[in-house]
């Protein structure tokens, strides 16, 4: 205690001060210069702590902290001059200044060995250098990293990757992988690629694929595959095997794509090839695009072109020549670009521009997804039955002409027949008229004159003009159906039958006939004619009538579409004596009778008149009979006539 008290204490001396004789400017110049030589000595530290803090990777650090231990003495020794000036601690500064002496010696010690370490180390300029060359290869390695992103991404979105060690055991797959296999991750990681091997590939097909990776290269063929479910898929398969700095592979990539639509639509035509390659008829494969991928023996036999002349090329390039038709050039490019079948016929050309003439079938065929993936096309040879139908329309063609001016002059022939007996009707009826008419007074001024014979001859007489005068009216009535005629116009066929019925009616009680009529629609009509038919028709049902049997007529009626037309038809059914149904086309026609006058009068004039009125109404009459079991007369005709017939007679 006395030696540290003696160590403190000030022992008699002086202050410093004295020395300076205590000059305040004197004084005051040592106080700042040591004071700011301190502050400047105690900061310097502080930055070397800072500095090494935050550069922990310099070397020498132990060298920083002595220089800093020794700073921080040296202002010490000018701090505690700065208090010996009033207080005379004189054992305190010269012991400070003995450590700060220490501290010196221990760091010079240090230091000089580190000299030749210090100047081994790179240069600024080198330094820059190496930071630039070091920031190149950073953003290279970035760009490098990022272009390897892009891929990797690029693989996981369109190809089927995995990557095993070079005993097949797999380290990596990708999502697709998993998609298409149905494992999972967990599931695959460790396994071989038998787990999805599906028993189709010999096992020489993996000794040579093994045996080739193995040897550093890369092999590339198509496999077969089962996934979880037990479902097939095919995959394009690359391998390339990743070596080592000695050549050896230490790993292998497998890069896949799914190819399985386009194996089954293989499979499907090698299927089609067998088949299409046993028939004579002509067999096309073309791709979406229309290029050739197959063709069968019997085109090459029909056309010439063997398939390694026509593969990749369309069939029209090839096929089509100078008369082969544009129209159906262009229809069959329309079905196909709008992948629809097509069917029609063409004129083609062979290798040695021989045309021939095809029925052509054209199908699209699709993937399960709808995808279009090919066309098929099958072909029959026609040339023969085309030359006999250009023969046979050549001939029907100068047919159609000959018949054309044949029924030019039928019609002026018919239109001269028509005009004839019309005019020789008429010029009959003035003489006829003059025999009935003196007939008739013969009869009445001379009757009693006259014998039974002469009687008889006068009856006669009598009996064949009024017989001439009905043929005569019947004959204008024909010829008038059509010299005529009157204008279509809307009638209500019903009013038309009860005018007919009204003036039958005599007839009707008389014989006792039941009838049953049905409504009669509107039709486009000659309302006169209309009158004609009915009339004539419901006339022969009351001719006709079979003994011991109530007579029963109906009129029927029914309106029905056929060909988008509106049509009428109307029946007039009776039970009377009938016809063989072998008459049903003579009774018909004109001055045909199948009964004599003396059984049933009439001219045979009354039905003819009937047919050529339905002709003129675009519509048919035909009959249907059972010898003693009735008659069926089937009127039928447009409900609308066309429009040029509406307004205009015949």
């Amino acid at each position: 205690m006395e030696l540290m008290q003696e160590f403190f204490d000030s022992g008699g001396f002086i202050p410093h001060g004295h020395c300076y004789l205590w000059n305040p400017w004197l004084v005051w110049l040592h106080i700042l210069s040591d004071l700011f030589v301190a502050i400047s000595y105690y900061s310097i530290p502080i930055g070397l702590l800072y500095f090494v803090r935050k550069r922990e990777d310099l070397p020498f650090q132990k060298i920083f902290v002595l220089f800093g231990l020794f700073i921080i003495f040296c202002g010490t020794t000018h701090l505690m001059d700065i208090w010996t000036l009033w207080h005379p601690s004189y054992w305190v500064a010269g012991a400070i200044k003995a450590l700060t002496a220490i501290i010196s010696i221990y760091t010079a010690a240090s230091f000089i060995p580190l000299i030749p370490q210090a100047l081994d180390l790179p240069k600024p300029s080198l330094l820059v250098a190496m930071n630039q060359e070091l920031a190149k290869e950073i953003k290279e390695r970035k760009q490098a990293e990022k272009q390897l992103k892009d891929i990797t991404s690029a693989l996981d979105q369109t190809a089927i990757v995995a990557i095993t060690d070079i005993q097949g055991t797999i380290t990596f797959v990708n999502d697709k992988f998993c998609e298409i296999s149905k494992y999972s991750h967990e599931e695959l990681i460790g396994q071989s690629h038998r787990l999805i091997n599906s028993g189709y590939h010999p096992r020489s097909f993996f000794v040579e694929m093994w045996r080739t990776i193995a040897s550093g290269q890369t092999w590339r063929d198509d496999i077969k595959n089962r996934a979880k479910d037990s479902s097939i898929y095919w995959v394009d398969t690359t391998i390339v095997p990743f070596l080592n700095e000695e050549g050896k592979p230490y790993q292998y990539l497998a890069i896949r794509k799914d190819i399985t639509d386009r194996k089954t639509a293989d499979i499907e035509l090698q299927k089609l090839s067998l088949i299409a390659s046993k028939t004579d008829n002509v067999a096309i494969v073309t791709n979406a695009q229309g290029e050739i991928e197959w063709v069968n023996d019997s085109f090459h036999k029909l056309t010439g072109y063997t398939l390694s002349e026509v593969i990749g090329k369309k069939p029209g390039e090839i096929l089509q020549g100078s008369k082969t038709s544009q129209e159906t050039v262009n229809s069959i490019r329309e079905a196909l670009a709008k992948h629809e079948p097509f069917s029609g016929e063409i004129l083609n050309y062979s290798k040695d521009r021989r045309p021939y003439w095809l029925s052509l079938n054209i199908n699209p065929v699709f993937d399960e997804d709808g995808k279009l993936l090919q066309f098929v096309a099958l072909e029959s040879e026609i040339t023969t039955r085309k030359e006999i139908e250009i023969k046979l329309r050549k001939e029907v063609e100068e047919a159609m002409k000959k018949l054309s001016v044949m029924n030019d002059r039928l019609e002026v022939s018919n239109r001269e027949l028509l005009d004839f007996a019309y005019v020789s009707s008429h010029d009959l009826q003035e003489p006829l008229r003059k025999i009935q008419a003196f007939g008739d007074r013969l009869k009445s001024t001379c009757q009693d004159s006259l014998n039974e014979k002469g009687l008889d001859y006068l009856e006669r007489m009598l009996n064949a003009a009024s017989r001439a005068q009905i043929l005569i009216n019947d004959l204008l009535d024909f010829s008038r159906v059509t010299t005529k005629a009157q204008p279509f116009q809307p009638i209500e066929l019903s009013e038309v039958l009860e005018g007919v019925l009204s003036d039958l009616e005599v007839r009707i009680e008389k014989s006792g006939v039941i009838l049953e009529v049905d409504r009669l629609p509107v039709v486009e009509a000659d309302a006169m004619q209309m009158r004609q038919i009915l009339q004539n028709l419901i006339g022969n049902a009351l001719k006709f009538l079979r003994e011991g049997v109530t007579p029963v007529v109906q009129v029927r009626s029914r309106v029905y579409m056929e060909n988008e037309q509106e049509w009428c038809e109307v029946r007039v059914i009776d039970n009377g004596i009938g016809f063989e149904q072998q008459y049903a086309e003579r009774i018909f026609q004109i001055f045909q009778r199948l009964h004599g006058r003396k059984t049933f009068e009439g001219t045979g004039i009354g039905l003819a008149i009937c047919r050529k009125i339905a002709e003129r109404h675009n519509g048919t009459l035909i009959a249907q009979g059972e010898l003693n079991q009735g008659a069926t007369f089937i009127f039928t005709l447009p409900t609308h006539q066309p429009t040029g017939d509406l307004q205009d007679a015949d």
